[in-house]
């Protein structure tokens, strides 16, 4: 199996698992916003999630970037620098408690523009995820046939890129 096979693999598995995360996070924000759930279960849900989203997203940046898809970085990282500002990360200090986590005390203030927050960075995700499986089809598609088995696919997938014009 070549290793940009597993490269792309091990990426789709990771946005895919940031995107579950988020889709988690926006499912409690809009179950808190039409009183499903009580705060304080809704604000543990969501701050138990919150640095492992921030973490896989960026593994995913510096994966890509070591592996030298540089274009395929780009959205990851401008993910990552939005993470670091929104939880205000301080060199010398690490991290601390800031706007990453969400209060209980201060949820209902925070649930409109939090859930528009956390569908916006699913509609980012789920372009990111398409983008992903893309690559990864391409380079399956590419590495993993024989030559004939090219030619082959090539046809098809041009019939069927045909149809839909």
């Amino acid at each position: 199996m070549p290793y940009e096979f597993l490269v792309w693999l091990l990426a789709v598995l990771i946005q895919a698992a940031v995107l579950a995360i988020n889709m988690h996070i926006t499912l409690q924000f809009t179950d808190l916003e039409n009183d499903n759930t009580n705060p304080h279960d809704a604000a543990s849900a969501i701050n138990s999630v919150v640095l492992w989203e921030y973490g896989l997203e960026g593994f995913l940046a510096i994966w890509l970037i070591l592996n030298g898809k540089w274009f395929s970085a780009l959205l990851p990282l401008a993910i990552l620098a939005f993470h670091i500002q929104q939880a205000r990360w301080i060199l010398a200090w690490g991290w601390r408690f800031g706007r990453q986590y969400i209060d209980v005390t201060e949820i209902y203030r925070q649930v409109k523009p939090r859930r528009q927050q956390a569908v916006t960075k699913l509609i980012v995700y789920l372009f990111l995820f398409a983008w992903i499986l893309y690559s990864f089809i391409y380079v399956m598609l590419h590495s993993l046939l024989t030559p004939a088995g090219k030619v082959a696919a090539r046809e098809i997938l041009q019939e069927a890129a045909a149809t839909l014009h």
